[in-house]
This record gives C-alpha cells, sequence and structure tokens, in this order.
C-alpha cells in the first residue's frame, strides 16, 4: 500500500491512484523527462515490458536520440 503520495505539490490517495492516476502521473513524468522508463512502470504500477507497451499505444518513443547522434553512433560500429 503506497497510501498518499506527494510529488511537487500534488496529493495523490491510494483511490485516486486506483483510478488510473498513476498510469497518466507516470506517462506525464515520463514524457517530459522527469523520470526513467523504470521509475515511470514503478509508479504506473506495471511491468517495465508493460508500460514501454503502453507508451508506445500513446505513441510516445521510449528512446530518445537526435539524428546526429543516431549517424555518429552508427558510424562508429562501422
Amino acid at each position: 500500500m503506497i497510501g498518499t503520495v506527494f510529488i511537487q505539490g500534488m496529493v495523490f490517495t491510494e483511490e485516486l491512484l486506483e483510478q488510473g492516476v498513476a498510469l497518466n502521473l507516470a506517462i506525464h513524468l515520463f514524457r517530459n523527462d522527469v523520470v526513467t522508463l523504470d521509475k515511470g512502470a514503478r509508479i504506473a504500477r506495471l511491468s517495465l515490458a508493460d508500460f514501454i507497451q503502453m507508451l508506445g499505444t500513446q505513441g510516445i518513443p521510449v528512446v530518445h536520440h537526435d539524428p546526429e547522434d543516431l549517424d555518429s553512433d552508427l558510424e562508429n560500429l562501422r
């Protein structure tokens, strides 16, 4: 049981968390680079795989690479 959770001045009771607030909060925090995938999954009360899948259904990428970094990484692999 979590009881009451305080996050950046907001109060979330167990009842609110059970109504889906936890998942939406986790998605919001992950999307805004406040939490990692792992922390987001724990907040959402999902396995890491299920959280990644949920993000995918929302069109939220789980890997953040800008194109230049990706090109550099690919070049280094050659």
